[in-house]
């Protein structure tokens, strides 16, 4: 008569634990690999942001002088001093029509 098997249950219970194990194991390894490119691209934006922001800073810096202030108002604003005249430049749009 042929002897049966006996299933050791131990031993089964031991391999599916560390089957499950392995592959919860994996599944972490990529979610970390997939924060730490994450993690890359956020501190590449940050570094952006910064240097973009000490950009902005200077710029703020220098259109707080005075000179700045009123090389902007003269550009953009037509000012003058008392004692100034101001002359503007009058296109004639007809010239190019002929």
């Amino acid at each position: 008569m042929a002897k049966k098997k006996k299933i050791n249950f131990k031993r089964l219970f031991l391999v599916v634990v560390c089957a499950y194990a392995a592959v919860r194991l994996v599944c972490g390894f990529s979610d970390i690999l997939a924060l730490n490119e994450q993690k890359a691209q956020l501190d590449a934006k940050m570094e952006e942001a910064l240097n973009q922001q000490e950009i902005l800073e200077s710029q703020v810096e220098k259109m707080s002088t005075p000179e700045e202030m009123e090389r902007l108002a003269r550009e953009q604003l037509g000012y003058v001093l008392p004692g100034e005249v101001s002359l503007e430049k009058i296109e004639d749009n007809n010239s190019n029509n002929e």
